[in-house]
């Protein structure tokens, strides 16, 4: 686990549990450990009754999908089996791709079917959640390195024990998948505004915005950060003039490119289904 070390600055000369690497990581290790107990406990809350209806209705809709028989199918809007409009459903406003992550984990665990797949997708829910807390603690390694480790371990120690999160945690709906990659796709324009993302991140930040729309079209709005930092890039390392990144414009096509392509390649797959 990263504990965001590789972010220098002066909060790292700090006294207490987070002046060592190794404490830091301790520390973040059984904050989540913690957190894993609270999204855990009490899954089966409703007692298989699915009395959240957003839940209720992923459940049916899950119920009715089927793997696709041919790859080509899954691509093909028209027919994929994956697609709830082919299997009844005139309107679904949700994305897919919690459903089939959903779906994939329960058919490993036995656990599939309108009475089965909704505990499959609260766990999913829990641990996404938690790595969302993670991607906190490095965003604010990131945004705030004057501000240290202990600064970045507070602010994911408020969404672990955050009782909205912890409810939400409970719920087989779209918001903690969704939570998670617009974190990581937030962390990615920020090392990319600062100059410190390689060709590699830029194509991982796309993938992430693109699953972020594959679980809620609102995840398009995402393009309006990302879009910021390939104008505001940080310092450019190699041929170009001093300056804050005076030759943004030449690294820009390039990074947004790639981060568009990436994007599209990870949200329209899903969606397709």
């Amino acid at each position: 686990m990263s504990d965001g070390s590789s972010f220098s600055g002066p909060g790292d000369r700090e006294i207490g549990p987070f002046s060592s690497r190794r404490r830091t990581r301790g520390l973040l290790l059984l904050l989540f450990a913690v957190g894993l107990i609270l999204r855990l406990i009490g899954l089966q809350w409703d007692q298989g009754h699915h009395l959240h209806p957003d839940e209720r209705f992923i459940s049916m809709v899950e119920e009715k999908l089927s793997v696709p028989d041919r790859l080509s199918d899954y691509f093909d809007s028209t027919r994929s089996s994956l697609d709830p409009y082919n299997r009844g459903y005139g309107s679904f406003v949700y994305g897919t791709l919690p459903v089939v992550l959903a779906k994939a984990a329960g058919r490993l665990v036995g656990k599939i079917g309108y009475d089965g797949a909704y505990l499959v997708g609260r766990v999913l829910s829990g641990l996404f959640d938690l790595v969302s807390a993670w991607v906190v603690y490095l965003l604010a390694r990131r945004a705030g390195p004057r501000l240290g480790r202990s600064a970045a371990f507070g602010a994911a120690g408020l969404l672990v024990f955050c009782p909205f999160a912890i409810q939400l945690s409970h719920f087989w709906t779209v918001d903690t998948f969704l939570a998670t990659f617009t974190a990581l796709t937030l962390l990615g324009a920020i090392r990319h505004a600062s100059g410190r993302s390689k060709i590699w991140e830029d194509a991982a930040t796309g993938v992430a915005l693109g699953l972020a729309v594959a679980c809620k079209v609102t995840g398009l709005g995402l393009f309006l950060p990302v879009g910021a930092a390939g104008f505001g890039g940080g310092p450019c390392t190699g041929g170009c003039a001093t300056g804050p990144d005076p030759c943004w414009f030449n690294r820009w096509p390039t990074a947004s490119t790639t981060q568009l392509t990436a994007a599209s390649d990870a949200g329209c797959s899903v969606s397709r289904a």
